[in-house]
């Protein structure tokens, strides 16, 4: 279908032309460029608008729709860049507030520092390869238990490592002369690591239970501020800070300060700021429930308790009554989730709790 030239050039310009008519019009111009000179074209205002064709979009009445598909994936990609920043930001959020506000029951960690000064982490996610320094080996088994081995040539030399335990921490460790020690949080063990030393000796600070390896020709000694326990084969509870120290004996038998006094199994003595107390009968499943993986709390001041939770969940709770007044019965798991334990706790009617991350406000 043939075309006035002069009326598709108009509608051009009017941005009214249909595919069709634009088709037809850029095939005449481009046929009309090639086989002729402008100049010699009779028409001198249609020669001005031909020559406008050069230099204008032939496609002037799909222009719109042209730059709207045009633009929709820069529109889209924008759209997705948007979703894409939003979505990291608000999870960034979320991931500090939940860091913030959810607090994860204590897990196998320590810091064991060699005589040297080295320092080396231990914990679930770090590796560790085999230490062998002087004579001894240390390694660490499937369990995670720190073992110390002496090999054959340990040279008796009286140096000594320590194993730290953080907020929130639990380890277990096989002394150089087999005897097993499980440290709770916030604990340090310091000990020898010859295996040809006179004495056996380690230095307490906060608790541990030990299983000692029987040899009576070399006492083993527990040093805290507040006693010194002597034993040759046994397994006792000792638990300590700057002015109180308690040692519960499980098996065995162990002197305390010198022989001063002798402790049977079942029992419990208490040494507070260098004066020793009654002896008294205790239920030692109780005693040594955290190494078991529990809270046993039976009659127990409420600030006790809290000290306890303290440690093993890393707190800090807050009072402006005393505690010491309030006392509760309670068991339960030590892997518990925090709300949980303070949840069990509300139950007794002894105080309320409102927390917020690792701060906790005791409310009356």
């Amino acid at each position: 279908m043939p075309y006035d030239i002069e009326e598709l050039i108009e509608k051009y310009k009017a941005g009214k032309l249909t595919k069709a008519e634009r088709d037809y019009l850029m095939q005449w111009y481009n046929s009309f460029a090639d086989s002729q000179s402008l100049d010699n074209y009779a028409n001198e205002d249609l020669l001005e608008d031909i020559n406008e064709l050069k230099y204008i979009d032939y496609s002037a009445s799909s222009k719109k729709v042209f730059r709207f598909f045009y633009k929709w994936p820069l529109v889209a990609a924008a759209f997705v860049l948007v979703g894409i920043i939003s979505f990291i930001l608000i999870k960034n959020r979320l991931e500090q507030q939940t860091s913030a506000t959810h607090v994860v029951a204590g897990s196998q960690k320590a810091e064991l520092i060699l005589h040297s000064g080295e320092k080396i982490i231990l914990d679930s996610l770090t590796s560790f390869a085999p230490i062998v320094k002087k004579n001894l080996q240390i390694d660490r088994l499937k369990d995670g238990t720190l073992k110390y081995t002496a090999l054959t040539n340990n040279d008796g030399t009286n140096s000594y490592d320590e194993l730290s335990i953080p907020k929130g921490g639990e380890y277990k460790i096989q002394l150089v002369d087999g005897t097993k020690v499980w440290l709770n949080a916030g604990s340090k063990l310091r000990f020898y690591t010859s295996s040809k030393s006179t004495n056996r000796e380690v230095w307490l600070e906060g608790e541990g239970y030990f299983e000692v390896q029987k040899n009576a020709e070399r006492p083993f000694l527990v040093h805290t501020n507040q006693q010194k326990i002597r034993v040759t084969g046994t397994a006792f509870n000792v638990s300590c800070n700057n002015s109180k120290t308690q040692t519960t004996l499980i098996e065995g038998g162990v002197s305390i300060n010198d022989g001063k006094v002798h402790l049977k199994p079942n029992e419990q003595l208490t040494t507070q700021d260098k004066v020793d107390h009654a002896l008294v009968k205790v239920d030692v499943a109780d005693v040594i429930a955290w190494k078991n993986g529990y809270f046993i709390f039976k009659d127990y001041p409420l600030d006790e308790v809290l000290r306890n939770l303290e440690a093993w969940y890393d707190l800090q709770f807050t009072s402006k009554t005393t505690l010491k007044n309030h006392k509760i019965w309670a068991t339960m798991s030590k892997y518990k989730d925090i709300d949980e334990v303070l949840h069990i706790i509300e139950l007794t009617g002894v105080a309320k709790f409102k927390r917020e991350g690792r701060r906790v406000e005791i409310r009356q």
